[in-house]
């Protein structure tokens, strides 16, 4: 069962992601969530430290695979696993939350994101490096264990794996249910035989 907390936050992230951002008050918020204003200002001071605890919760953290504590004998191919089995978890997460399409979603948040938040090209950039770096580092650390070639460009995988990762979310939006993540797990396990030994 949902706490206060997160029912205010999850109903601000639906009506952040299906209305307008000005359309977003605290008025609908009470209307939604059957919660008195004080108990919804308590939790959000602002409608804009709202708008930004919601994308850093629900676009940024739930996004990120810099929020895996990566065992160290895992192989790269286990961390693809893992990766993927997290995405259809949080893809069931929220569509038991009436979510059908996650991608949309989080595309909605993300636009309102860049005109309303000036923290967003800072979370952004951020949110890229750290997935960068654990790529990066899963990718050494198999290279290290004869795993993968030893010649590949490391960084330039590592963005490879996050470009199929983005790509498979914006193509997403297009489909009714969200991304096709068995599609998204061919291409990731097509790209890691290529560099696999």
């Amino acid at each position: 069962m949902e706490t206060t907390k997160e029912k205010i936050f999850t109903t601000a992230y639906k009506l952040f992601a299906s209305l307008p951002y000005n359309e977003v008050t605290y008025d609908l918020l009470v209307k939604e969530t059957g919660f008195a204003r004080g108990t919804i200002i308590y939790h959000a001071k602002s409608k804009k430290a709202l708008f930004l605890k919601v994308f850093e919760e629900f676009v940024l953290k739930e996004s990120s695979s810099a929020v895996i504590e990566v065992p160290e004998i895992w192989s790269f191919k286990e961390f693809i696993k893992y990766r993927i089995n997290t995405l259809f978890q949080e893809k069931k997460k929220y569509a038991s939350k009436g979510f059908k399409n996650l991608n949309i979603t989080k595309f909605n948040i993300e636009i309102k994101a860049y005109h309303y938040c000036e923290q967003f090209k800072k979370s952004a950039r951020q949110w890229l490096s750290s997935e960068t770096d654990l790529w990066q580092m899963v990718i050494e650390t198999a290279i290290k264990r004869k795993e993968l070639k030893a010649d590949i460009n490391t960084k330039l995988m590592a963005t490879m794996f996050i470009h199929i990762y983005m790509g498979a979310s914006f193509a997403g939006i297009s489909n009714s249910t969200g991304y096709d993540i068995v599609q998204l797990r061919k291409e990731f396990m097509a790209l890691y035989n290529l560099i696999k030994v």
